[in-house]
């Protein structure tokens, strides 16, 4: 999950930033929101404003990836203890 997490982020930010360098007004809020968020990315420096934002962005989906990950196994291991299996559930009434 963290990789796919990291990968699918990345590429969606790689995306969005290559498409602002060719169609300007692309996706400006999501970048400018995402200025506001990483520390030293700046969608107006260019390619290397790119890459930063690419590696920030591969890293907070490797964190999003593992929380979610995280959640899921925790919700998964429950579902499993609390599954119809574990109890003798009648589908019918005892009287047919």
């Amino acid at each position: 999950m963290i990789i796919a997490g990291a990968l699918f982020k990345a590429a969606g930010f790689l995306f969005v930033s290559l498409m602002n360098l060719v169609f300007r007004p692309y996706g400006g809020a999501y970048l400018a929101l995402l200025t506001s968020i990483y520390p030293g990315y700046d969608p107006v420096s260019g390619p290397l404003g790119i890459l930063v934002g690419t590696l920030y962005s591969l890293l907070s989906g490797a964190l999003a990836g593992l929380l979610f990950g995280w959640l899921y196994n925790i919700f998964a291991a429950r579902s499993k203890y609390w599954s119809p299996a574990r109890f003798s559930l009648r589908l019918r009434p005892q009287w047919l």
